[in-house]
């Protein structure tokens, strides 16, 4: 009997050999702001970054893509990606730069239309219900503008997940009033808008018009009134 028992927790210690290790995932972390604006013709300072496995600090093995040029207006992106721990898993992180004109927008605030709706797929439209804040703070040249979110606060404010949740997107208003969308991104799900189209600028009556794709199964009709 004796034997049996210590042959027992003989091949109890073969079958765990090696199931105690620890696997530890990089962590990256971004210092300063996720989005930073800064004037065209200033100087763009990196403001930091840290990466960690565990105990081990490893921000010295960060590989950092994409520049920012800060002679060119523009928005720009830079992706910070770690090394691949043990079982071959990494991560990433990114920060938006934009560059702007340093005069300033002549109008920066509007309000959704609360009017203003969602269609999700074959479904009736659902009214915003209430006007939210957008901004259009930064002028890029060329009538080139950032806009806060072209979601018109759906999900940042009407639905309360927050700024994560902006659609921010870089538009361009054309010689006769309407509007082309040249970049969108939505930090919360990594993703951007699939179109934007019947864009329009009223100037008299101050109002921003477009009907934007998201997702490949909705559609918003936003209308903005500047304040």
């Amino acid at each position: 009997m004796l034997l049996a028992v210590s042959m027992l927790f003989v091949g109890c210690k073969k079958e765990s050999k090696g199931l105690t290790r620890v696997t530890y995932y990089p962590v990256i972390t971004l210092e300063g702001d996720l989005v930073m604006v800064i004037e065209k013709g200033s100087e763009f300072v990196e403001p930091g970054f840290t990466c960690t496995m565990g105990e081990d600090d490893v921000t010295d093995k960060v590989t950092v893509s994409g520049e920012v040029n800060p002679n060119e207006c523009g928005f720009y992106t830079l992706v910070y990606t770690s090394p691949n721990n043990s079982d071959g898993f990494g991560t990433s992180a990114s920060r938006q730069v934009i560059v702007h004109e340093s005069n300033p927008l002549e109008f920066t605030t509007f309000a959704t239309d609360p009017k203003s709706y969602r269609v999700y797929g074959a479904g009736d439209p659902l009214e915003m219900g209430d006007a939210f804040e957008v901004n259009i703070t930064y002028h890029l040249g060329d009538n080139i503008f950032v806009v806060d979110d072209m979601f018109g606060g759906w999900y940042a404010q009407r639905a309360g997940y927050g700024e994560k949740y902006a659609m921010q997107g870089i538009i361009q208003i054309k010689e006769d009033n309407s509007i082309e969308l040249l970049d969108s991104h939505v930090d919360g799900w990594d993703d951007g808008l699939d179109y934007l189209e019947e864009g329009t600028w009223n100037e008299d009556a101050g109002q921003l018009h477009w009907k934007i794709g998201y997702a490949g199964a909705m559609y918003f009709d936003i209308t903005l009134v500047k304040q």
